[in-house]
């Protein structure tokens, strides 16, 4: 068999493992070799992300992915605790589906905000479990970490409605970095397109004026399944016309009929950058 010291990547999902099979594995974290760690759907709850979090003490693991485990809030405080640990290398955190509560996204926001932070590109806290009053408060935390190294954010089913789409588009204004966002899924409506359009358009009006790169940089948003209308597509057509940065734009199953369609159809007249839009259902 492979020499364990040699693995660099070990991707194990839907394999059954529970706690006690990942408690096993994470000891190969020590192993300098290995930088992705994927254990998707094995049924590991908070033991099993324990067994992480103290296994990966100086490990050199750069990608770790426990979606689709029934991680808990402990769980997710686990994963946080992980990340404050002194120069943690992970660029990629993957926790969809994992029944994080508001708590543990609180403490993983914090944990990516705080000095020393890791250098973490990649978030993904789709589907985690959230009561109705905590929607605005959990987006507030997700907008004040998105910082320098954040690419790509994942916030997909988390019942988030315009004022969470606001508080994401102000945080963006000063974005320097992220070039994905996914919020399909989500309860934003024609008010919260209409903040993600002005950032986008003021951003490649800015960009026009002084020569510079567009802030932020956003190439991919991911709107589908939400009830935007015509009026939402309308707005986020105001920012394809702009030639704003989007080189991706989803807006399927999003209620948008004829008008919305035409609006943004006739964006696509105009120079853009626009590569993909996906305007169905």
């Amino acid at each position: 068999g492979p020499n364990p010291a040699q693995v660099s990547v070990l991707s194990l999902p839907h394999h059954g493992l529970g706690d006690e099979g990942c408690a096993a594995l994470s000891k190969l974290l020590s192993q300098a070799a290995l930088v992705e760690f994927d254990l998707r759907g094995n049924g590991i709850a908070s033991k099993g992300a324990e067994a992480v979090r103290d296994a990966m003490a100086g490990s050199a693991l750069i990608s770790l992915d426990l979606s689709w485990n029934p991680l808990g809030k402990m769980g997710g405080f686990a994963v946080a605790d992980a990340l404050t640990a002194p120069g943690c290398p992970l660029k990629e955190v993957r926790l969809a589906r994992a029944d994080l509560d508001a708590a543990a996204i609180v403490a993983l926001c914090a944990a990516l905000r705080g000095a020393g932070a890791p250098p973490v590109e990649v978030l993904d806290i789709s589907g985690s479990k959230l009561d109705a009053e905590q929607h605005e408060d959990v987006a507030k935390h997700v907008a004040t970490m998105l910082g320098l190294n954040r690419t790509t954010l994942s916030l997909r089913s988390l019942r988030l409605a315009d004022e969470s789409a606001q508080f994401l588009a102000d945080a963006l204004r000063v974005n320097t970095a992220l070039t994905s966002l996914d919020l399909g899924a989500n309860r934003v409506r024609a008010a919260g397109a209409q903040a993600l359009a002005d950032v986008l358009a003021d951003a490649a009006d800015a960009a026009r004026r002084s020569g510079t790169p567009h802030k932020p940089p956003l190439k991919t948003l991911e709107l589908g399944h939400n009830a935007l209308g015509d009026e939402g597509a309308a707005a986020l057509a105001t920012a394809v016309a702009a030639d704003s940065s989007l080189a991706k734009l989803s807006v399927a199953h999003c209620g948008i009929r004829d008008a919305g369609l035409a609006a943004l159809a006739k964006a696509c007249l105009a120079p853009h950058h626009l590569e993909f839009l996906g305007a169905w259902g």
